[in-house]
């Protein structure tokens, strides 16, 4: 039990140190405005990877499994600079969603993705739009590509940026949830596609906005 532990440690300390040397050589491009406060950032499980490094240092809030897969990202995240909320989107009463909602009403910036923890995958859950209609803060969908990636045999197909390839980042415009009536799960999971559909084709146009 205590050798695990101590591996555990080991890996919380040494891994972001690796993977924030490994992120250095992508070539990031980010398309679209970040916003400065009161936003909620909605991406797929799958395009999580590289937006830690990217988005470090920013103090946004994440929500993050409190399994204990979840556990293991805690620390890695904090030294990026993430304020780390525990929890689940999908239990619309519990702790963590009600801190998220609290925290979008004074203004801070927070993180979620829909489609997880655990799936279905690319299936945009009504908990990160529950979020947004009683915190009044506006959703911007995120979407990512890479030039160059290997996908991960897992229920996401988690991806991974191969060294020195070209990252884009596109961000969209606000969208507000004015009501009830808006919060159209598979509308947004449409949408939430197209984000990433965009973001490929600049990767293909070799990060040309044209």
């Amino acid at each position: 039990m205590l050798q695990g532990k101590f591996l555990i440690k080991l890996a919380q300390g040494i891994l972001p140190i690796v993977y924030y040397f490994f992120l250095k050589t992508i070539k990031f491009r980010q398309i679209g405005d970040f916003p400065n406060k009161r936003a909620l950032f909605c991406f797929w499980h799958r395009s999580f990877f590289p937006l830690i490094y990217f988005y470090r240092n920013k103090r946004i809030r994440i929500l993050v499994s409190a399994s204990k897969d979840g556990e293991l990202l805690v620390k890695p995240l904090k030294k990026f600079g993430f304020a780390v909320i525990r929890g689940s989107s999908t239990k619309l009463g519990d702790k963590a969603f009600r801190e998220i909602v609290r925290a979008l009403k004074k203004d801070k910036l927070a993180a979620i993705t829909p489609d997880g923890p655990k799936g279905p995958r690319e299936i945009f859950k009504e908990g990160a739009l529950f979020i947004s209609y009683l915190s009044c803060a506006p959703i911007h969908l995120v979407g990512v590509a890479f030039s160059k990636k290997i996908e991960l045999p897992t229920w996401d197909k988690f991806m991974i940026p191969l060294p020195f390839s070209r990252c884009t980042v596109f961000i969209s415009s606000p969208i507000y949830i004015y009501n009830k009536k808006n919060i159209d799960k598979e509308l947004f999971t449409k949408l939430l596609k197209e984000v990433n559909l965009i973001a490929e084709k600049y990767i293909k146009r070799g990060g040309k906005i044209c």
